[in-house]
């Protein structure tokens, strides 16, 4: 490319930015957020969302910025405006009162790609389709009565990967006792199998000729999470698309055919076995409503099929993630290690396998639970909101289009609530109600909150409490755990979860 085009390609793209940015709307600055420093030429903020610095994240800049800009400031995307958030009356007034104008999703060409044409529920505009799939969801896979009905699935897996695992003890045990297991893949492996065998009915064992498949579907779910909502040079200067900068678009487009090959295969599989009537899991539960209903007119019925259920199963990813950050705080926090087992020799003993009865009892496991959920949510800003109509906000005009974020890291960091916000205090969850009232909002809030949240709470309590009940974990060397981390979608660990693990119970019970 001669000098010639190159100074051509940058004033078109200087007059876009000016045309974009300095338009009388742009310029009526009347009541509006305070606009952030940083900005970039043309791009404006995004480089912020993709740098994966561990100090330089998106919420930790977020955060350091609105230390200078307040809790609510404005940010650019190319053309586009955005906003963040980061109080609990902000969250409040975005979650009640503005609930209805923030509950779609900006449109992403990676959403286009790699989600069945915006079809999965993820990533949908708020409307009729997406109520109609949510209901179907939250009533035959993720509600409470049906988390109960279900438990006895997370159950079993649990222990069944826990009975794995002992054999991989036994395999590697040292002379003392104890033996090496790197936990990440194991949480993994645990996360996917649960989720489908709730959703498509089917398992992978962690040995044998099934190792090389389930590898590969962990590999493409975590992929697509990893990608879906990233923004890409077409979703902030829309004619330079054609560019590619990255090979974003194409790495999507090969993990949608990946992915769609799984989940299609999944599909015959059930179609061909549907003759004997049974509805073991949400997928059969699924091709049984849409015979005699249909979501929408956009989508035909095995794409509404796919794609939510592809979406289920990909989004699980973050249960894993949630698993990880949960026995990484507990190892770099011995004492209270100490006091979740002996919750569980109090209330289930070592003399019979832990049930799934049992988790209710366990009060201050749970505390455990959502102090991790506090200081590490797997979506520290939320899920990408977008202001469907013109709307205030803490007193502000927010126009119709801006991208939003909610800094749900800083929020539940607010010294104001949480006393030593930044230290690991199970204890300020026993007997309290203070996580209401948008306090405490890992999940999210209003009608586009997470759907899995009932399951995510679920799977974090019954696999833990069964994990160690059976094993006893500590780092090598009693080195503190690396808690250095990735943003995506969600915040993940970058390094090895390396433990070593000893049985607690009796051989019979494994």
């Amino acid at each position: 490319m001669d000098l010639f085009s190159i100074a051509t390609i940058f004033l078109v793209l200087l007059s876009y930015y000016a045309f974009s940015y300095l338009s009388p709307k742009s310029r009526s600055r009347n009541r509006r957020p305070p606009e952030a420093g940083g900005a970039w030429p043309i791009i404006g903020h995004t480089h912020i969302m993709r740098n994966q610095s561990p100090d330089k994240l998106a919420h930790l800049t977020f955060a350091a910025m609105a230390e200078t800009y307040g809790p609510i400031f404005s940010l650019r995307f190319g053309s586009r405006p955005g906003l963040v958030v980061s109080s609990r009356e902000l969250a409040k007034e975005i979650f009640t009162t503005c609930d209805m104008v923030v509950s779609s999703r900006p449109f992403l060409k990676s959403a286009e790609i790699i989600s069945y044409e915006s079809a999965m529920i993820g990533f949908i505009k708020y409307g009729q389709y997406w109520r109609d799939v949510r209901k179907l969801i939250r009533v035959e896979l993720l509600s409470m009565r049906r988390m109960h009905m279900q438990r006895h699935v997370l159950a079993a897996e649990t222990a069944q990967s826990v009975r794995e695992l002992y054999g991989l003890w036994g395999e590697r045990k040292n002379a003392s006792g104890s033996a090496p297991v790197e936990m990440i893949e194991w949480f993994g492996n645990l996360n996917l199998n649960t989720v489908l065998r709730l959703v498509v009915g089917k398992r992978y064992a962690i040995s044998g000729d099934e190792v090389a498949e389930a590898r590969h579907c962990r590999r493409v779910m975590k992929a697509f999470f990893e990608l879906i909502g990233l923004p890409t040079i077409g979703d902030v200067v829309p004619f330079l698309r054609w560019l590619d900068i990255g090979g974003f678009e194409k790495k999507m487009k090969d993990t949608f055919h990946e992915m769609d090959a799984l989940i299609s295969k999944w599909l015959s599989e059930h179609r061909a076995a549907a003759a004997d009537g049974k509805q073991d899991d949400f997928m059969d539960i699924m091709i049984g409503v849409l015979k005699n209903a249909k979501f929408g007119n956009e989508y035909d019925e095995d794409t509404v099929i796919k794609a939510t259920c592809s979406n289920l199963i990909s989004g699980s990813d973050t249960n894993a993630v949630m698993l990880v950050w949960l026995l990484t705080h507990l190892l770099n926090n011995p004492k209270v290690l100490t006091k979740v087992q002996q919750e569980l020799d109090e209330k289930v003993g070592r003399e019979r396998r832990l049930e799934s009865s049992d988790i209710d009892n366990l009060v201050y496991l749970e505390a455990v639970v959502k102090e991790c959920l506090r200081l590490f949510p797997a979506g520290p800003l939320g899920g990408i909101r977008e202001f469907s109509e013109d709307c205030n906000v803490g007193g502000y005009e927010i126009e119709k289009g801006t991208i939003l974020y909610v800094n749900v890291w800083q929020l539940q960091r607010d010294p104001e609530v949480w006393p030593e916000p930044t230290k690991f205090l199970p204890e300020r969850f026993l007997g309290a109600d203070n996580h209401n009232d948008f306090q405490w909002v890992p999940f999210g809030g209003g009608r586009r909150i997470c759907p899995g949240a009932n399951l995510a709470l679920e799977m974090m309590k019954v696999v833990m409490a069964i994990l160690l009940h059976a094993f006893d974990v500590s780092t090598p060397d009693d080195e503190p755990v690396d808690m250095t981390a990735a943003l995506g979608v969600t915040l993940t660990k970058i390094t090895p979860l390396n433990v070593m693990v000893s049985p607690r119970l009796p051989a019979s019970l494994y």
